[in-house]
């Protein structure tokens, strides 16, 4: 180790693969915003075009940040303050996007996590980042709902992939895979009544202001050396991703479409499929289930 030159571990100076990117690209700036602000800015003046399209219901921009606001209101109603870590177990519905922007509206934390996770585990990473509310989707409710409530949690906000259904397939559902029924106490809270605990005019509570390296999210590594490890990502980085495909040389327009087929528990599901559309103002398209026998029908 001794032999070894410590200059060759540092980045080229030179940086010789600029030379293949536009000079747009090699100018283009990085928005110091959180991805709250990030997003929102974006997309002023575009309200009514379409943000997420989930299973046929489209959601538009006004929409969304109505939603994100009363998340956000509702979490500062909680209790949640800028630089608090939040938990959230479940697949890309529109209720943990909105959850993951109303945290970065306040300057919150998510962390996602893996709803096949066992009840230990996710114990574990709730109390290594201090996390004293999580969300949980319903899927896993009767499973880890028990385990979970045995704990610090303060809060657990059941979110389900039925509340943003279109009506038809919602009423459909019911008949063949009815939703879980849940029982409210003092520690578990349906999305639903979570929301409304916020103010009545959400849209003016508090945004938090953007701060160099704040942490947006931490996601789970894959574990392949033990542990999973909990991975802290920017919103420097978020933002960073986004640029990068937009200075990419394709050009996007905003009805376009992405289809998001990856789940919000991975970096690249919230990063890439989730963040970067939203920030781009192209329509995601959210699989909250992939099927890789559906690919032609997705397309």
């Amino acid at each position: 180790m001794n032999n070894v030159d410590t200059n060759k571990r540092l980045p080229s100076i030179e940086k010789p693969w600029m030379q293949f990117f536009s000079e747009e690209a090699q100018k283009a700036e990085v928005p110091k915003a959180t991805l709250y602000e990030a997003v929102h800015s974006r997309n002023a003046g575009f309200e009514n075009d379409t943000a997420l399209v989930y299973l046929g219901k489209e959601i538009s921009y006004k929409e969304f940040f109505r939603n994100v606001n009363k998340a956000a209101s509702a979490f500062e109603a909680l209790g949640v303050r800028k630089g608090d870590v939040v938990g959230c177990a479940s697949v890309t519905i529109p209720e943990m996007a909105y959850a993951m922007y109303g945290l970065s509206k306040i300057g919150a934390t998510i962390m996602t996590l893996d709803p096949r996770l066992s009840a230990d585990a996710m114990k574990l990473f709730l109390k290594k980042s201090g996390a004293s509310v999580m969300l949980l989707i319903d899927n896993f409710y009767e499973k880890l709902t028990e385990d979970l409530c045995d704990s610090d949690l303060k809060k657990l906000i059941i979110i389900s992939p039925d509340t943003s259904l279109p009506m038809t397939l919602k009423v459909l559902k019911q008949f063949k895979m009815p939703r879980p029924k849940v029982s409210e106490n003092v520690k578990v809270i349906r999305w639903e009544s979570f929301v409304k605990t916020g103010s009545d005019k959400a849209e003016n509570s508090y945004t938090a202001t953007y701060g160099e390296n704040d942490v947006a999210a931490i996601t789970l590594t894959g574990g392949t050396t033990g542990m999973p490890k909990g991975v802290m990502l920017s919103n420097d980085g978020f933002n960073a991703v986004a640029t990068s495909f937009e200075n990419c040389g394709v050009r996007y327009t905003r009805d376009q479409k992405f289809l998001n087929i990856i789940p919000s528990f991975a970096s690249y599901g919230i990063v890439a499929s989730l963040h970067m559309p939203l920030f781009l103002g192209v329509i995601d398209v959210i699989i909250p289930k992939f099927d890789q026998d559906k690919v032609g029908k997705y397309v």
